[in-house]
């Protein structure tokens, strides 16, 4: 039986193993040993060590933050607390709240017949179907949600962001890589 303690102490280890996998030690050639460097000035060096800095712990902490969010969403409670603000997508008709703002269409309505999210494995999968989508409205509906699951925002939060009709109220828009269409119907 695995308890809080072991996955602990596994995500440390992943985690330390993950932020020194770049300082092994390496005997093939340094591949722009012919060309020579350019001269910088003592300003531009610690400006250049400073990002470089800054870069390898946003992708130590990003790594962090995607593990912990992949432990998060094994939680069953996290999945009913987004469960039932996806349902909350059944009373409304009117997404404006998730829709591009600049956008070119006569109306933000469209009926949403399934929302729900599933543990797929070790995923957790959001399901929608509906007889239209906006622009970017399943991306900026699953952000808004994982920000549920998160506790940044309540399952009210949630309701009063599709009543705001205001992009800017929900949450970010999910990356597209993660999206596909399963069905079309007519």
């Amino acid at each position: 039986m695995i308890n809080i303690v072991d996955i602990l102490i596994d995500e440390v280890d992943k985690g330390l193993k993950y932020s020194t996998q770049n300082y092994q030690l390496n005997n093939r050639d340094y591949p722009a040993k012919d060309i020579e460097d350019s001269k910088l000035t003592e300003l531009e060096k610690h400006h250049s060590a400073g990002l470089m800095r800054v870069n390898h712990a946003g992708e130590v902490c990003a790594q962090a933050l995607y593990r912990g969010q992949a432990l998060t969403a094994q939680l069953e409670d996290v999945k009913e607390k987004m469960n039932e603000a996806a349902e909350i997508l059944f009373q409304y008709q009117d997404f404006e709240s998730f829709s591009k703002v600049k956008t070119d269409v006569k109306t933000f309505n469209c009926t949403i017949m399934k929302a729900v999210w599933k543990l797929e494995g070790n995923q957790l999968v959001f399901h929608i179907k509906a007889n239209r989508f906006l622009r970017n409205m399943v991306r900026a509906i699953v952000g808004t949600l994982l920000d549920v699951g998160l506790e940044k925002k309540s399952v009210d939060d949630f309701r009063n962001i599709i009543e705001s009709k205001k992009r800017s109220e929900a949450g970010l828009s999910v990356p597209a890589k993660g999206l596909f269409l399963t069905e079309v119907n007519y």
